[in-house]
């Protein structure tokens, strides 16, 4: 079937062919034959590079996101000034989110591993060379063994994998990544990630940036690895916001004015036990604070739930970190009234617009907008890229 990666065919293939072996080499070594090898090397890696005169862009600089999601990360980039001009997200209803925000955009809906760097170029109206960012945020694997010479089957490192062979198809001026925090924890993770990006022709800089330095209304605290093509200094950007700069953005500037047409359906409904549960908790408080004044049929029974379980923002301070999932107790929790937030207020904590449309049920709209990059990081690290 055309466009669907069998597993064990494209990534061993690019990886083997990149290290000099011949095509009929390649094909016996993944398994097919040398007719097949053929059309593999012109779909796969024949793509061509441009000359110094067409590798200018003209216009706005270009980004294709991958792991795209709702479009988190391209909004950003767009209110900085580039343009967006191919997606891949394999959800259907955040890939149908993107494209209501990017209507310019290609957007394939397809695993990564779906997509050969000739598909995504075609997509995006490029070539080779041409693109000026490529961004997303592939899942977290063990970092131990990811290198340069270890990108082969490990399902571990599958999807960095695939992420790392179309940066090599499409070879973009950057590659920004945003993750969690523990991604940078470990060193031979750091490592991997630098020798992996280095065989490219890539530098590496990384650092761990939290939202609401940036004008987001919620601590959120996020790894970024941004990699330069041709090595140089990488730059990110200066906080804008915190102690000695501008003040925090606030839940209540935040949620103040009021949401589009909210209305009690937008509301996720509470039990009268955690609606009578949450009338004794505070603003800024979990349940955890408030289980010495609880009676007892409201006291939480066993253990390993998470710190933030039924807690009320504080309306004087950013909000606490918004999550994709979990269950009733982990909403975010209006500070003075008895309930959770609506999906649009969430979407307010991230720093997106009223006019940025999601689809989807409820619980779906809830995991794009707490999956998502708010907008107002990403626009600063573009803005940062621009000015380097």
């Amino acid at each position: 079937m055309a466009g669907v990666h069998r597993r064990g065919s494209v990534a061993p293939w690019h990886d083997l062919t990149r290290r000099g072996l011949g095509v009929r080499r390649v094909g016996r070594a993944v398994g097919i034959s040398a007719s097949t090898a053929w059309r593999w090397r012109r779909r796969f890696v024949d793509v061509a590079v441009p000359s110094a005169e067409s590798s200018a862009m003209p216009g706005a600089p270009t980004v294709i996101d991958l792991f795209a999601g709702a479009g988190g990360m391209s909004a950003g980039f767009q209110a900085a000034g580039f343009r967006v001009v191919a997606a891949v997200e394999m959800w259907d209803v955040a890939a149908k989110s993107f494209q209501s925000a990017h209507p310019a955009a290609a957007v394939l809906v397809a695993p990564v591993e779906a997509v050969s760097g000739r598909r995504l170029l075609r997509a995006a109206g490029l070539v080779r060379g041409e693109c000026a960012v490529m961004c997303g945020g592939p899942p977290c694997p063990p970092f131990s063994s990811l290198s340069a010479s270890r990108l082969t089957d490990d399902d571990r490192h599958g999807l960095w994998r695939e992420y790392l062979r179309l940066v090599d198809c499409v070879l973009p001026q950057w590659v920004v990544i945003e993750n969690v925090p523990g991604l940078l924890s470990s060193a031979e993770a750091i490592g991997g990630i630098r020798d992996a990006f280095a065989t490219l022709g890539y530098s590496v800089a990384y650092r761990i940036l939290d939202a609401a330095d940036f004008g987001v209304p919620q601590y959120r605290r996020r790894a970024v690895i941004i990699a330069k093509r041709g090595g140089g200094a990488i730059p990110f950007p200066a906080p804008s916001h915190g102690s000695g700069r501008l003040p925090y953005r606030t839940a209540t500037e935040a949620l103040a004015p009021p949401t589009n047409g909210l209305t009690a359906a937008e509301i996720p409904p509470l039990s009268a036990l955690a609606t009578e549960r949450l009338s004794y908790i505070a603003a800024g408080e979990s349940v955890w604070d408030a289980m010495p004044r609880l009676p007892l049929h409201l006291k939480i029974k066993g253990s390993g739930f998470p710190s933030s379980i039924y807690r009320r923002l504080d309306e004087n301070a950013p909000s606490y970190t918004v999550v994709g999932n979990g269950g009733g107790g982990t909403l975010i929790y209006h500070w003075g009234e008895n309930r959770p937030l609506s999906n649009r207020e969430r979407a307010r904590l991230q720093g997106f617009d009223d006019g940025h449309a999601f689809h989807g049920s409820h619980r779906e709209i809830r995991a794009q907008i707490g999956n998502a990059v708010p907008p107002p990081l990403a626009r600063a690290v573009a803005e940062a890229l621009k000015l380097g």
